[in-house]
């Protein structure tokens, strides 16, 4: 009796090995970090203007625990450099209009010189010039980590920090940064993650301030199983998955800017298409990721349809156009009966793409927000030569739809919604007799991910037949029997009984 107790209390702990075992090890491929946006001015409701600034002028923060005590610091994410550095603003420092109530660096009794650095180095940086480089104690996955960043001396924005996420490690001289000092590579050296992917996904569909959300890092979306924001489980999938092919951009970075093969807009939820609009034009197929952004730019020469929609209403003082930092945008009253009119006729926009399978639509409900008695339109016209011709997509447009980039290869993915319905049939002749779709679809999971599963399976195989043969087998094929045990192996039936069961 109490060997197959001792039996079972083995395969029980057997059984609990192997869970936790196969838990850890997939968690170790991931790490999630909180993610907040603020505006980069004060809140300040005098004016619409002013409401309209701080919906557009948005930036991205990662929460990260470290030093001694254990601190949480905010800091954003920056997609144009790649350096990881934290600052020690002053109130005073961020000026009278700069949104300053975010947590920033105070001081840390773990804070050391960094000796590959030595202290004190020159740097040309995005954001600074000149830095010393630290250590310090971060906090990841509930371990502690030492991590170099940088200190700067002077910033020329001032900011809590910032996070460099730039797919192309260049700086401004088109000198490399060192991959491994990157915050990316730094993660990566550390074996808090395993691979170079990251995604931002956002905790709700719903369009607010403050927005909130999280960075995953380490795996793409179809590789883990679990919710993600508002996707539910098994909202992914890597048959799905579409590369992006980005354009080289100035400066020796690569910008997050691809090309559309046609934009076309339609008068509001109907399947009219807008005549007189440039359609068909190549002039206005670029797009801009900005995760920076709260609002839709587009190409300044395009206004015209959509101020000719707020026109009556404007000189019935019911809407308005006014200006902030050099971009136009347009805002009504709470009329619920003009805000009605106003979404039928709409321009809805369309951005297809062959090579990505998809219509990206852009529809009145993504960029229509109620504030202060107010309706704002989060499109926005900038009255600049620089941006006249490309579509600068934020975060309406990150809200139906996920990106994943690629830190290691500098690829950028696109994932098709699997209950994405194609619709229209001029896109399926046009993709027929048009453009072919150019990407590499990778047909159910991936090899690496296979290949996983496969060693994962012998292991589990090899180990259950250890067990098995050494509590199961070993006594019946190998052990010697004692004495008593052979002598139990004889029939003990006499000759009589032989004879009498014969009869």
């Amino acid at each position: 009796m109490s060997s197959k107790i001792i039996l079972c209390l083995k395969n029980r702990f057997f059984i609990t090995f192997f869970i936790l075992y196969i838990t850890f090890f997939f968690s170790l491929c991931q790490l999630k970090i909180p993610l907040k946006y603020y505006p980069i001015y004060k809140y300040n409701y005098t004016t619409p203007a002013q409401i309209m600034q701080h919906l557009l002028f948005i930036k991205l923060y990662a929460d990260i625990d470290m030093g001694t005590p254990r601190t949480t610091i905010q800091l954003p994410l920056y997609f144009e450099s790649n350096e990881f550095y934290i600052y020690n603003p002053s109130k005073t420092e961020f000026g009278s209009d700069k949104f300053s109530d975010m947590k920033t660096f105070n001081n840390s009794e773990t804070m050391k010189d960094n000796e590959e650095d030595e202290g004190e180095i020159s740097f040309s940086a995005y954001n600074f010039d000149l830095a010393y480089s630290k250590d310090d104690i971060f906090y990841f996955n509930n371990s502690k980590y030492e991590l170099q960043f940088y200190f700067p001396i002077n910033l020329e924005e001032i900011v809590s920090g910032g996070i460099g996420m730039q797919l192309k490690p260049y700086n401004d001289y088109g000198n490399p940064t060192p991959e491994e000092k990157s915050f990316l590579g730094k993660l990566k050296k550390n074996k808090i993650i395993n691979n170079y992917y990251f995604s931002i996904f956002y905790n709700s569909k719903e369009n607010k301030n403050e927005e909130e959300g999280f960075l995953l890092l380490g795996c793409l979306p179809h590789e883990i199983n679990e919710d993600l924001g508002y996707y539910k489980k098994g909202s992914f999938n890597d048959e799905y998955k579409r590369p992006v092919y980005l354009q080289t951009g100035r400066n020796y970075q690569v910008d997050h800017i691809f090309s559309m093969d046609k934009v076309l807009t339609y008068e509001g939820n109907t399947d009219k298409l807008i005549e007189d609009f440039p359609n068909s034009s190549f002039d206005y197929l670029k797009v801009e990721l900005n995760y920076n952004s709260g609002g839709i730019r587009v190409p300044r020469n395009l206004e015209k349809f959509y101020q000719r929609v707020f026109e009556e209403y404007i000189n019935q003082t019911q809407c308005f156009r006014e200006k902030i930092r050099s971009n136009y945008f347009y805002y009504c009253n709470n009329n619920k009966d003009i805000i009605s009119k106003i979404k039928n006729v709409f321009p809805r926009i369309v951005l297809r793409s062959y090579d990505l399978d998809t219509n990206f639509t852009i529809e009145t409900n993504d960029i229509f927000i109620e504030e202060n008695n107010y309706v704002f339109c989060l499109l926005y016209f900038v009255d600049s030569s620089v941006s006249d011709r490309i579509w600068g997509l934020g975060k309406p447009f990150f809200k139906k739809y996920q990106f994943s980039f690629d830190y290691k290869s500098r690829n950028l993915y696109f994932y098709k919604n699997i209950n994405e319905q194609e619709g229209e049939g001029e896109k399926k002749s046009e993709g027929n007799n048009g453009t072919q779709n150019n990407s590499t679809q990778n047909n159910g999971i991936s090899a690496s991910v296979v290949i996983l599963i496969v060693i994962l399976t012998i292991i589990i195989v090899l180990i259950i037949c250890f067990f098995v043969f050494k509590f199961y087998l070993y006594d019946k094929f190998f052990r010697k029997k004692k004495a008593n045990e052979l002598d139990e192996d004889f029939d003990y039936t006499s000759k009589e009984e032989n004879a009498i069961m014969t009869d």
